[in-house]
């Protein structure tokens, strides 16, 4: 149904570095903000890209992290509208994760700051949920549309557990509070298996796919459409399908 952008910094002499180890530098310095603007043009404009490239591909979605830095940037609206404009992505195929333990300096302007961000019509999600000790209150206040469980949960699960485990607990708690949520970090079909069961429609993880290149998910689209070709096909009764 769509991707995560993941930034990676390959570094001309030390080779990849891990985000792990530049976004904190990058956050102290004071140059995510660039960098996030900059990722959210590209997510954007890539996003845009594959949904022309391939017409199975047309409701594709994007979600792109959001630092606190980045959420208490007065120019972070205008700079999501601006890039939505520029790449004509439906801004509800957008989605912008903040972190669950984020820690914002004014918690009423990042309040303000998402409702103007859902305002434009991109959709705003909680990422690593239930790994703070402030979940319930920021479902509370903030306006999220979609939570996603920390991976440490989905590890814990097992096909036939007898303790239905949080991961569970969380699904039934989104449904209860009328918002989506992804499963992140499925690994084995046995944690598929308890998901399903439990009534969670999304997830991710190695279980699916590796993080992907831009080649590779190209790639990865044309399998994709190649059936539904053959099944349009049949369905209509012709030849061929016009380029």
């Amino acid at each position: 149904t769509g991707f995560e952008a993941l930034l990676r910094w390959n570094h001309p002499h030390r080779g990849p570095i891990s985000p792990t180890d530049f976004i904190p530098i990058a956050e102290r310095i004071g140059a995510i903000v660039p960098i996030g603007r900059w990722v959210i043009e590209q997510a954007c404009h890539q996003c845009r890209h594959w949904q022309r490239l391939s017409p199975t591909a047309a409701s594709l979605t994007m979600n792109v992290n959001v630092s606190a830095r980045q959420l208490a940037d007065p120019d972070i609206v205008n700079d999501v509208a601006r890039a939505l404009q520029v790449s004509e992505l439906d801004p509800t195929l957008l989605t912008l994760e903040i972190t669950e333990t984020i820690k914002v300096a004014d918690e009423d302007e990042a309040i303000e700051t998402l409702q103007r961000l859902k305002d434009l019509g991109v959709r705003i999600s909680v990422d690593d949920f239930g790994t703070g000790f402030s979940s319930l209150r920021h479902l509370d206040r903030f306006p999220v549309d979609e939570i996603k469980i920390d991976q440490s949960f989905v590890a814990s699960l097992k096909e036939n557990a007898d303790d239905p485990g949080v991961a569970l607990a969380i699904i039934q708690l989104a449904s209860g509070l009328n918002l989506d949520v992804v499963a992140e970090g499925i690994e084995n079909e046995e944690q598929l298996v308890q998901l399903r069961n439990a009534h969670c429609t999304r997830g991710q993880g190695y279980y699916f796919w590796r993080p992907l290149d831009v080649p590779a998910v190209e790639r990865l689209l044309e399998r994709l459409h190649r059936p539904a070709l053959r099944r349009g096909r049949e369905r209509v009764g012709v030849a061929k399908v016009p380029a």
